[in-house]
């Protein structure tokens, strides 16, 4: 933003510099809405020639140009930590989740482990009573006893593959959770930071916005106490030498300044026409 340059002294006992020092000081109170900024003293221009060094001089009229969205620059700085932290929380939630449920999937296996033995020896037990009982020596056969191991063998196997089957089967779901709940804090932090950053920039583009409204307001001002002291004849070359230069006039900054001077001088001829 191009901010306004310095001017010659347009009247006596003002001086342009002091008046922009103060502009400059309650700008800051201006933007934010809730002030006004220090007001000016107006400068009265008595002739064409008083204040010849002004319309003339290297016053620089304030040009908008909006910000250009730079995603780096605003960006910098976003603190997406709280994130970050929700995720190690969220992992060791679910690290204690999966101890937990790992320890009761242990424990139902040693439970079935324990009781297809105990069933083992229940059954050896019997068919030895049953042998007695039928007045059979030498105790069981060998195809009785290979029936036992059978069965004690496959309730062991069964065992074994749902304690398997459950350890795969938790660890898959807490996996899952944890890289799902992973994605959806990464994406939430990239939403905040592309948020805050768009955030940023439209901030931006109002403050400059708001600071050329400011200084384009100056500089109507200006103007409008330029010319507020001129006489009929001094105005009218006034007028004539301001059209001249607008129409020379090459850059959008030269056009706005020569018109803002323009409406000066419509202005003071108003009052004039008035005081008639």
């Amino acid at each position: 933003m191009a901010g306004a340059g310095s001017a010659g002294s347009a009247g006596k006992g003002t001086n342009l510099d002091d008046r922009l020092k103060r502009l400059t000081s309650g700008l800051a109170n201006a933007f934010n809405g809730t002030t006004k900024a220090t007001p000016l003293t107006p400068v009265k221009a008595k002739t064409a020639a008083s204040a010849k060094s002004t319309s003339s001089g290297t016053s620089k009229q304030p040009t908008y140009k909006a910000p250009v969205y730079d995603e780096k620059k605003y960006r910098a700085g976003i603190d997406t930590s709280f994130y970050n932290q929700a995720i190690k929380d969220y992992n060791a939630q679910a690290e204690k989740q999966r101890a937990t449920q790992l320890g009761e999937a242990k424990k139902i296996q040693e439970s079935a482990l324990k009781q297809a033995y105990i069933q083992r020896v229940q059954n050896q037990n019997a068919l030895e009573d049953s042998l007695a009982r039928s007045g059979i020596r030498g105790g069981a056969t060998e195809t009785a006893n290979l029936r036992l191991q059978n069965q004690y063998g496959t309730a062991v196997g069964a065992a074994n593959t749902d304690y398997s089957n459950s350890v795969n089967s938790i660890n898959q779901a807490i996996d899952k959770n944890i890289f799902d709940y992973t994605n959806d804090m990464n994406s939430r932090a990239e939403q905040y930071r592309q948020d805050l950053a768009q955030a940023r920039w439209t901030a931006a583009r109002q403050d400059s916005l708001n600071e050329y409204n400011s200084k384009n307001e100056y500089w109507n001002n200006y103007y409008l106490d330029k010319y507020s002291g001129y006489s009929e004849k001094a105005l009218k070359k006034a007028e004539a030498d301001v059209k001249k230069k607008l129409k020379k006039a090459k850059t959008q900054a030269a056009k706005i300044r020569w018109q803002q001077a323009l409406r000066g001088i419509g202005n003071r001829k108003g009052v004039l026409a008035n005081s008639k």
